[in-house]
């Protein structure tokens, strides 16, 4: 028996719909090439335009805003990858599994329903060339702004050229006078090493001339020493002259050792409290703090000076006085009866004193500057004078230290050094002087030792 197969109709309905597809691919197709071509000449204004742009006008937003949209896919493209999507979709599984006319129909009617809600201005022709006007406009904005760009950059150029032309200008100028502030500096060191060789000149001469009266000066000066000490040596022999004939006149020569005489004596001793009483008092116009040399009564006042104690006077009564023993020789204790005496002192007359050289009066072994001074204010407190010079009516010469020659001061020292040395050299003179002179008028010379012991000296007796 024959078998009846129930042939099925030819697909009618997917051969139209393959070509309506195909056909709808093409003229896709034709609107994406021109599309394309829109958005490459919109692509290259926008760079042109952002390469024109100053580093000022990028960083705005309009320039941003042109930037962005640069790397924003576009719609067409965004299209583009929906067909693409959709082919794949279309051709790949639908055909692979033998999918039904109907349910690819309704298949491709959701995609589209999709596709037409996802992109409403994008899904139709008037859409898409809306878009193309919006492009175009756009484009036609930033050729706008290209030309105000031009324009700037322009101007910008001008005024770039004008600074550069200013600048080329003031360059001159000021090289220009670079030029004559050089030439006025050359004639300005040229006049400076004029005056700076006059002026060597002038000082070089100067110093001649200065050094040339310095040892005229000095020539001078040694003349006037010479005729100085010439005179000095006159006068001294005209001195001694005198000298002589006054104590020829006088009638009388005194020893060179004229005999110190006891002044009074020790009346009482109070050994426990150091103290002692002596014969003289207020009628003999003696004072507090007058000191005494103390000499054995065996004795009598040594010719040196050599004394067994010393005292100073602390009360003064009419007939006596109360003294504070100062110093005692070891075994030889101060007794009744006992010889005291100050060279300075007299009852009788007011002794005369020639004093030169230095004195130690701090026991150090060395001379004080100012001891000269002290020395002839502690004679005029004890009842003696200081005379100026060696005569008749001197009663002692008293010789301390000599002093010591200083040197010459250099030519150019102060004058006050000058002044100094000077007076050096006239108390070196006078002590050199004083003891030939003191021989001549035959008077005592008393040394330091001698001097020391015989006024009773000890540092107490240095304050009044």
């Amino acid at each position: 028996m024959a078998r009846v197969v129930q042939r099925s109709g030819p697909p009618y309905l997917t051969i139209l719909f393959v070509f309506l597809f195909f056909v709808s691919a093409a003229l896709a197709g034709l609107f994406y090439n021109g599309w394309q071509t829109k958005v490459k000449e919109l692509a290259k204004s926008e760079e042109t335009l952002v390469g024109l742009a100053s580093p000022s006008e990028r960083n705005n937003e309009s320039m941003a805003a042109t930037k962005a949209r640069a790397g924003r896919r576009s719609a067409v493209g965004q299209m583009q990858a929906d067909i693409q999507s959709f082919i794949v979709g279309l051709a790949g599984p639908s055909a692979g599994q033998g999918m039904k006319v109907e349910e690819a129909l309704a298949q491709i009617e959701a995609a589209q329903q999709a596709f037409d809600a996802a992109h409403p201005e994008e899904t139709t022709i008037q859409g898409v060339l809306n878009i193309l006007d919006r492009v175009g406009a756009k484009y036609m904005a930033a050729k706008e702004h290209e030309a105000s760009l031009a324009a700037q950059n322009a101007t910008l150029a001008a005024d770039l050229e004008k600074a550069r032309r200013d600048a080329a200008d003031a360059g001159r100028i000021l090289t220009g006078q670079l030029d004559e502030a050089k030439t006025e500096l050359a004639a300005l060191q040229t006049k400076l090493e004029t005056l700076s060789g006059s002026y060597d000149q002038r000082v070089a001469a100067a110093n001649s001339d200065w050094e040339g009266r310095v040892r005229d000066l000095q020539g001078t000066l040694s003349t006037r020493e010479t005729e100085i000490r010439g005179l000095e040596k006159t006068v001294r022999d005209l001195t001694t002259r005198v000298a002589e004939l006054e104590g020829i006149v006088a009638g009388e020569k005194r020893g060179p050792e004229a005999e110190l005489k006891a002044d009074g004596q020790i009346l009482q001793v109070l050994p426990e409290h150091d103290l002692v009483y002596i014969s003289l008092g207020r009628r003999n116009n003696i004072r507090v703090g007058l000191p005494f040399s103390v000499y054995a009564k065996q004795t009598g006042v040594s010719a040196e000076g050599q004394s067994k104690g010393r005292i100073i006077v602390k009360n003064v009564r009419d007939s006596i006085a109360e003294c504070h023993i100062v110093r005692q020789a070891p075994g030889e204790p101060i007794v009744e009866g006992d010889l005291i005496a100050n060279i300075a002192f007299s009852t009788v007359t007011q002794p005369k004193f020639y004093i030169v050289g230095y004195f130690d009066l701090n026991n150090d072994g060395q001379p004080d500057d100012d001891s000269l001074d002290a020395v002839r204010n502690m004679i005029a407190r004890f009842g003696g004078s200081i005379v100026d010079e060696i005569s008749v009516q001197t009663d002692y010469v008293v010789m301390g230290q000599a002093p010591r020659r200083a040197s010459r001061p250099a030519p150019d020292a102060p004058a006050t050094q000058m002044t100094l040395w000077q007076q050096n050299q006239q108390q070196a003179d006078a002590y050199e002087r004083t003891q030939d002179i003191a021989m001549r008028f035959n008077k005592p010379i008393l040394n330091e030792r001698q001097f020391m012991s015989f006024i009773g000296y000890s540092p107490e007796v240095l304050e009044p």
